[in-house]
């Protein structure tokens, strides 16, 4: 039955990867959401895999017909997600009034980390539920600024979490094509004991790496820096998207076993002063992996790293953001731009 109700939308897209873990999740709900809207128009991208530039050049293919009327669904995962969002965020040629097209992850991937801090579990909410009660709000997202030892800098964008060290090297093992691929994924319960194992093994031998930080340099195991609640399905963080700071955490590895545990005990901790940031910014100087939204990236010696929350936001339809009036810092400090980028 078409939903009545005063929809905001003249459009959908659906972006779709077809080898998502939980695509077929993701595409009942397109369906359904043509059933609820049978006037709205709608366009849909497949995706080409793992190549995110030639992704980058489908959505852009598309931006004619962005604006705040159209709705992006993203059944897909997390990093696909990023790819979206790093667009709108950096993309120079994008119009303002094109940016403020909201997007809608359908949890299509693994984690569904943005998904769920947006809209929670995807069991427990109707896709009327989201149109009934959801709102569409600014999100700022992390820029993480890196300068080489030659001086080349890049820029990324993460809408949930940048990490180096462990969890970052638990992400690529995650994504490696033995893991995605595995028998034991077609089990009952299987694919969350592959993921449990593997996890937990890549955590235990996880190297430490080092950082030059005000002046002091020191051995690391994992630094984390979450925009939101959530991380890699069971991580959990005091901080929500909508907040105008982001949390950091740091863990010195003392001993593997122990510190794959410590790990998700530090993440438990209330925030204090010291663990929510504006920016921060600290340089590499042994090399190690980085992650941006679960996608791993290798992080060589001598990078300086700056991050800060982008001037920018980007816009999402939200059922658990429109619930929660956020209170602001005592010691706010303005966000810097990422017109730069």
């Amino acid at each position: 039955m078409p939903l009545k109700i005063d929809n905001k939308f003249d459009r959908f897209i659906f972006l779709v990867n077809p080898a998502s873990t939980h695509v077929g999740q993701a595409e009942r709900r397109i369906a359904e959401l043509k059933i609820l809207f049978p006037s709205v128009e709608v366009n849909i991208i497949n995706t080409s895999g793992v190549d995110r530039d030639e992704n980058i050049k489908l959505i852009r293919d598309k931006s004619a017909l962005f604006g705040p009327r159209t709705l992006f669904c993203i059944a897909a995962g997390d990093g696909t997600a990023n790819i979206i969002i790093e667009e709108l965020i950096k993309n120079k040629s994008i119009s303002p009034d094109s940016r403020r097209m909201p997007i809608l992850p359908l949890w299509g991937g693994n984690a569904n980390d943005l998904a769920y801090m947006l809209n929670g579990l995807s069991r427990l909410v109707p896709t009327r539920t989201i149109f009934t009660k959801g709102k569409v709000l600014p999100v700022h997202p992390l820029v993480c600024r890196m300068t080489d030892m030659e001086g080349k800098t890049s820029v990324r964008i993460a809408a949930c979490y940048v990490s180096f060290g462990a969890s970052a090297h638990a992400a690529r093992r995650l994504n490696e094509s033995g893991h995605r691929l595995s028998k034991l994924h077609k089990l009952p319960g299987g694919r969350i004991l592959q993921d449990a194992s593997t996890l937990w093994n890549a955590l235990v031998k996880a190297p430490t790496f080092e950082i030059e930080e005000a002046g002091r340099n020191r051995a690391v195991y994992e630094r984390t820096l979450s925009n939101g609640s959530r991380m890699a399905k069971m991580y959990h963080f005091p901080v929500m998207l909508n907040q105008d700071q982001f949390y950091m955490n740091t863990l010195e590895k003392s001993n593997q076993l122990a510190s794959a545990s410590m790990l998700s005990f530090s993440f438990m901790r209330r925030p204090s002063e010291k663990s929510l940031h504006n920016h921060t910014e600290f340089t590499i100087t042994k090399a190690t992996w980085g992650q941006f939204d679960g996608e791993a990236v290798r992080i060589s010696s001598g990078t300086k790293i700056h991050i800060n929350l982008s001037e920018l936001p980007f816009y999402a339809l939200s059922v658990n953001l429109a619930s929660v009036k956020m209170s602001k810092p005592k010691d706010r400090k303005v966000r810097k731009a990422v017109r730069s980028a």
